[in-house]
């Protein structure tokens, strides 16, 4: 359905619209939905909680109880620095990042060859994936995580720290590298899905430190496996992919 046909038929999810589309979807039997843009098929402020909790709540629990793929493509900020946090990342209101069940954001840097997939939800494990863009099929292919591909300097010298300082803090890790606390926990947690630091938890503090290659290697080969199940036919429920 084009856009002028949805906005003629459906119109706006948050007015009406998210009845209207389940009822098409109903008669249909469609099985899975994508609508792009999310922004181009609202109205009003998506910075508004209310706004953006009517225009998917209903959707996502008829999704849920139907059994029904329902994926969202939209927007995120123009300056995400190096962080690939797509919750953080989704435009708008908290509201609208409550109810989705899984989040992919594509990350490219201008000027710069391939792409990075940061993907998150409710019932699967953080990945971040390396893509390069196929012109001959014209599609993004994926090779593998992408911590693989690019152990950035900032990366290096947190590992060099931990090897220094030993079990550590962030906020040590982050006086002792020079980076933002903020951006030292990304890594850290980065680090962590690739199974090179381990996150420990001592009460209400969390601490880090490197792990020895024989104790991870197991751990490796499962975090640097692509998931099977993060893609959008094989999930129930709301989802969305920023771009």
């Amino acid at each position: 359905m084009l856009y002028d046909t949805f906005r003629d038929q459906i119109g706006a999810l948050n007015s009406k619209g998210g009845k209207r589309l389940l009822k098409n979807v109903e008669a249909k039997k469609y099985k899975q939905v994508i609508v792009d843009t999310f922004s181009r098929a609202v109205l009003g402020e998506q910075l508004d909680v209310g706004e953006m909790t009517q225009a998917v709540g209903t959707l996502q629990q008829h999704a849920l109880s139907k059994g029904i793929g329902l994926l969202f493509v939209d927007h995120m900020p123009k300056n995400t620095g190096d962080l690939t946090d797509p919750i953080q990342h989704v435009y708008g209101s908290v509201g609208k990042a409550a109810a989705l069940d899984t989040v992919w954001g594509l990350y490219k840097e201008r000027g710069k060859v391939g792409a990075k997939l940061a993907i998150t939800g409710r019932d699967i494990k953080d990945e971040t994936l390396q893509l390069s863009f196929n012109m001959r099929l014209f599609c993004w292919d994926c090779e593998g995580n992408a911590l693989d591909f690019e152990m950035t300097g900032q990366r290096k010298a947190i590992l060099e720290t931990l090897e220094d300082l030993g079990r550590s803090q962030a906020a040590a890790i982050a006086e002792a590298t020079g980076q933002q606390i903020n951006h030292v926990r990304e890594r850290l947690a980065e680090l962590s899905n690739a199974g090179l630091v381990a996150r420990i938890l001592k009460g209400n503090l969390v601490f880090y430190e490197t792990i020895k290659p024989e104790s991870y290697e197991s751990r490796t080969s499962n975090t640097l496996e692509a998931p099977q199940s993060a893609g959008p036919s094989g999930l129930n429920g709301l989802n969305t992919t920023s771009l």
